[in-house]
């Protein structure tokens, strides 16, 4: 009887932990929403719920304690963020300071013909030094928000591996490396591309070249052609917007005193609603890359 009443324990144990052990795509769905995150018009967003991301990501620190990895690319995230900072201000304060000695250079050679002020010099090496920050300034920023994008993608990974079942925990890691995506951003002209598996891939404008890497996912599919309609919606409106206000100033040319602000105005109100498009549609595409890394892992997972 002892015997088995033992036998019975250890099949119930193996059972429960076979139960535990078994992977669907509900349970996998739930447990990447639980512990995935993602970061848009400054605010942090996972299944436990939303917040401000602070400046240069203060605020959300604690979240990057769960993968050393991903802390310590979060943090040279921020150091970056921060000396790209110190170097705008520095730009800004040499700026300001070349303008006044330009200023003070120019009056004084108004007054004095013929005679170079050593102010205009100091001016213009002032400028020259404000330019050479400003460019420093914004390789430093665009490496911070780099680099961010993939702490937040070692984060992810780990938080959604440790509420998975332990058994299919090295498979998922491999399938994560190789499937998930995250942006990068390489220049000023095309401000986006992505990274899968190390190697990084264009967007293209207004998002047409990235378009396959979302055909696995409905939700993430859906929510990129979204993205691309808002884009090219911002960009209709915020060039509409600016041509009229340049059209201003033939209006104004013309001698029609009044005439001009209808234009102009106009114009600056429809420049700023492609502007607020254009800025919505950074939402689209990161709720895109959401539900695309959810779904195609899930989907090389359940079929390795």
């Amino acid at each position: 009887m002892k015997t088995l009443c033992t036998a019975l324990l250890l099949l119930l144990v193996s059972f429960a932990n076979a139960q535990t052990d078994t992977l669907t795509d509900q349970s996998f769905n739930r447990a990447y929403d639980k512990s995935c995150a993602f970061v848009s018009l400054r605010t942090w967003t996972s299944g436990t719920g939303r917040q401000p991301i602070g400046t240069h990501w203060r605020r959300v620190a604690s979240e990057f304690d769960i993968s050393p990895e991903a802390k310590e690319t979060y943090l040279m995230a921020r150091k970056q963020g921060q000396t790209g900072l110190g170097l705008a201000l520095g730009g800004l304060g040499a700026y300001l300071s070349g303008t006044a000695f330009l200023i003070s250079g120019l009056q004084n050679t108004l007054f004095t013909p013929n005679n170079f002020d050593t102010h205009l010099g100091i001016g213009l090496g002032m400028y020259i030094g404000a330019a050479a920050l400003s460019s420093i300034s914004v390789s430093y920023t665009k490496n911070a928000n780099n680099n961010f994008e993939k702490a937040l993608w070692l984060r992810n990974q780990e938080a959604i591996m440790a509420d998975l079942p332990a058994t299919v925990q090295p498979q998922f890691k491999q399938i994560y490396e190789q499937e998930a995506i995250y942006l990068y951003d390489r220049s000023t002209w095309q401000p986006y591309e992505y990274i899968k598996n190390g190697q990084p891939y264009r967007l293209g404008f207004l998002g047409v070249a990235g378009q396959n890497a979302f055909q696995g996912s409905v939700q993430g599919l859906d929510s990129y052609q979204k993205y691309q309609r808002s884009k090219l919606g911002g960009v209709a409106l915020y060039t509409l917007g600016l041509v009229a206000m340049l059209s201003s100033i033939s209006v104004q040319k013309a001698g029609n005193t009044e005439g001009w602000k209808l234009p102009y105005f106009g114009g600056a109100v429809v420049a700023g609603i492609g502007a607020g498009i254009l800025i919505k549609s950074d939402t689209h595409l990161r709720q895109a890359i959401y539900f695309r890394n959810r779904d195609v892992v899930r989907q090389r997972l359940m079929f390795q």
